[in-house]
């Protein structure tokens, strides 16, 4: 997929880039999207294919040099299967319970009365916030031709919100990863420009280095100029030049008079 930036419209050629052999110049981007589940020591291989684009432009005419290309790589991590830890917070004194215990007496009159008592019982509560996240680094490679682009995801964890579960326990929930913070780009050397320019095509691969993805892009893209083809001599036909014409007319008229002149002495 790709998508033009500054598109080229061959009806629009003016005069003066007719004469120049200038057509237009533009920037045009290619995108690759995986949206697969990788985790670590996992890769995936793909290719971005101009051929197409190349071919657009030669069957109106152009021809297309590259100035240079960027490569941008892009990656989303989420937080799935967490292992959770907690971190202690504080403590309350709260009743956990009540004590009832029984007891006899005399009531008088040599009766024996029996009675209950309670009292509650106090203990030590503790609440913990429980964190999300798994601490991990994760970490993409792409390779393509002789360069390498990269993204991690070493950020600290971002706090998202708190949750009340009862009179004791507060869970409080974080993520550190957003779309967007793997993140790299670099510019295709020349021998990788050369190389993708000269069929259309440059390969790449995904390496997971470490961690996990659930996402990944790259993006391609191009600046570039386009020319007029030049015209091939086989294609064109030869148009005799004003004075060559009037020659090959008096040539004929000279033709003319000499075999009526010769036809006269018969």
């Amino acid at each position: 997929m790709y998508k033009l930036q500054k598109n080229i419209i061959a009806a629009g050629l003016s005069s003066s880039a007719l004469v120049s052999g200038t057509a237009n110049a533009g920037l045009i981007t290619f995108e690759k999207s995986i949206d697969t589940y990788l985790s670590q020591g996992d890769s995936l291989s793909g290719s971005f294919d101009i051929s197409g684009f190349l071919d657009e432009q030669s069957d109106i005419g152009l021809d297309v040099t590259a100035n240079e290309a960027t490569i941008r790589l892009f990656g989303y991590s989420s937080e799935m299967e967490t292992p959770v830890y907690t971190q202690y917070a504080e403590s309350y004194r709260v009743q956990v319970g009540y004590y009832t215990y029984y007891y006899s007496y005399n009531c008088g009159w040599g009766r024996t009365c029996y009675g209950a008592a309670g009292y509650p019982v106090y203990g030590t509560e503790y609440v913990y916030n429980k964190y999300e996240g798994d601490g991990e680094t994760d970490v993409v490679i792409a390779d393509f031709g002789d360069q390498q682009v990269s993204g991690s995801t070493n950020n600290p964890d971002t706090y998202i919100n708190t949750v009340q579960e009862n009179r004791l326990l507060r869970n409080r929930y974080y993520d550190r990863n957003e779309w967007g913070d793997v993140s790299d780009s670099v510019m295709l050397s020349e021998f990788s420009l050369n190389d993708l320019m000269s069929d259309g095509i440059l390969d790449y691969n995904f390496t997971i280095d470490s961690g996990h993805f659930d996402s990944l892009s790259l993006f391609l893209d191009l600046d570039y100029d386009t020319k007029l083809k030049p015209v091939d001599p086989a294609d064109s036909v030869a148009v005799p030049e004003p004075g060559t014409l009037g020659l090959t007319g008096l040539g004929l008229l000279g033709i003319l008079a000499a075999r009526r002149k010769s036809a006269k002495k018969k």
